[in-house]
């Protein structure tokens, strides 16, 4: 609903954000301008949207990135809140269970769901089998491009036009081996709602032999705009809202299985993949639902009218140290920095070479005319430079072992977590894959054009 909009801002989550880093020529005025930041293009959309009643019937192919919500009964009764609105689930007996709530009251027999259904896709393997689908196959072809050469401050550059191998891709029909999910057969309990939602309750024993329950709202929110992309919203944690931080969407551009469908790219986000909302919270978006629309509001435009400043101080910053403000570049020294700032709300990354970055999301407003950013150090790190690549829109995804995982959107010079890691390169369908270890302060090369000449050879 309309008033269930979240406005509260944390530490940003480094799995999600997707930015662009633009270079400007220094600014001596030391004045943190207001922008706009609209890198999806999504904001200030209204998109008509419906709720549909499950998933798993309509779009199982993409594969719903649920995960398990546990619930615990207490004397054979669970209290759950969905959309506003209070319920009971009652635990009749071994195998029937009662929903009771909202002018609701049903009363089901467990049965053996459908080798369709699932309540936590981690807990699942995968098998190959061969199907018709559309491939993609990269080409590669030979240009002279302009390419800028960046000076030492990393701000000044010159351009130089030069002869490079650029890659692009080839969609064949064919048949192909695909991942398809290994999904098991589990007791359920299926609860169909007066306002067309599909609640389920599994039942799984644990390797103890203990009888655990699961809810889910197997119900989504679809929507697609006039350039014929498709939002498929979860409700992943289960309270009858599609768009919070901890739900998930999937930006269908295409359908890869259909003969008559055609790749469609995206610029900002890898096309058919299920991300968490919160990507759009770390974009300064706030995706809600409300009188039949899927909204993405910019929050940095509820500023737009203010021609009001305060400032931001920056301390114990390191000697060489670089900072990047909602995309642009500004020049600081070692130790104390003092900015104007417009109000607004903002994106801060400090770059210290030997450490990853340091990332935060402020507010300069009424309630907080100043802020100040203590500096401190993050885990060791090394230097990861992609080389040779010349494509407009490229998405990088870093990730290791220990569970860290960043995106970042057209960059091509990194901070990254020492020790073993992996890196991918998505472009158009195609995904190079690359493995790498690292110690501190060290630099590692990746020349892409290399790469993508070895992996057609």
């Amino acid at each position: 609903m309309f008033a269930e909009r979240k406005y509260s801002f944390c530490m940003l989550r480094s799995a999600t954000l997707f930015f662009l880093v633009l270079i400007s020529l220094p600014s001596f005025s030391q004045v943190i301008l207001r922008d706009s930041l609209n890198i999806t293009g999504l904001g200030g959309k209204k998109i008509s949207a419906q709720i549909h009643s499950n998933i798993f019937n309509d779009f199982l192919w993409t594969e719903p990135n649920y995960t398990a919500k546990k619930i615990e009964f207490s004397n054979n009764i669970y209290y759950f809140e969905m959309n506003g609105a209070s319920f009971q689930l009652t635990l009749i007996d071994t195998n029937l269970i009662e929903l009771k709530g909202f002018g609701t009251s049903i009363l089901i027999d467990k049965v053996f769901s459908k080798s369709t259904h699932y309540f936590d896709k981690n807990m699942l393997g995968y098998s190959y089998v061969q199907k018709q689908k559309w491939v993609a196959h990269p080409t590669i072809s030979s240009k002279v491009i302009p390419v800028k050469h960046y000076t030492q401050n990393k701000i000044d550059y010159y351009t130089t036009f030069e002869p490079h191998t650029l890659m692009s891709t080839q969609w064949k029909w064919e048949i192909a081996n695909d991942s398809v999910l290994l999904i098991p057969s589990f007791l359920k309990y299926q609860f169909d709602m007066n306002d067309g939602r599909t609640i389920f309750v599994y039942e799984n024993k644990d390797i103890n032999g203990k009888t655990n329950y699961y809810i889910q709202n197997a119900s989504y929110l679809y929507a697609s705009d006039t350039n014929g992309i498709e939002y498929i919203l979860i409700d992943n944690n289960c309270n009858g809202n599609y768009t919070d931080a901890e739900d998930r969407i999937f930006f269908k551009t295409w359908n890869p299985f259909s003969k008559q469908s055609t790749f469609k790219k995206l610029s900002f986000v890898k096309e058919n993949t299920w991300i968490n909302n919160s990507f759009f919270h770390d974009n300064f978006l706030i995706p809600y639902f409300h009188a039949g629309k899927l909204n993405f509001e910019n929050i940095i435009e509820n500023y737009s009218g203010s021609n009001k400043s305060g400032t931001l101080q920056l301390l114990k910053v390191p000697k060489k140290a670089s900072l990047i403000i909602n995309l642009k570049s500004y020049p600081i020294k070692k130790g104390k920095n003092k900015f104007d700032c417009n109000y607004g709300i903002y994106h801060a990354s400090i770059s210290n070479k030997g450490f990853l970055d340091l990332d935060t999301i402020f507010t300069i407003n009424d309630n907080n005319p100043s802020e100040e950013i203590m500096y401190q150090k993050t885990l060791p790190a090394g230097t990861l430079k992609i080389k040779n690549i010349f494509e407009k829109d490229f998405i990088i995804t870093i990730r290791n072992a220990n569970g860290y995982i960043k995106n970042y959107l057209n960059t091509d010079e990194i901070a990254v977590p020492i020790g073993n890691n992996e890196l991918s390169i998505y472009i158009n369908g195609i995904q190079i894959n690359h493995s790498f270890s690292i110690n501190q302060n060290n630099i590692i090369d990746f020349d892409f054009e290399a790469a993508i000449q070895k992996s057609i050879h």
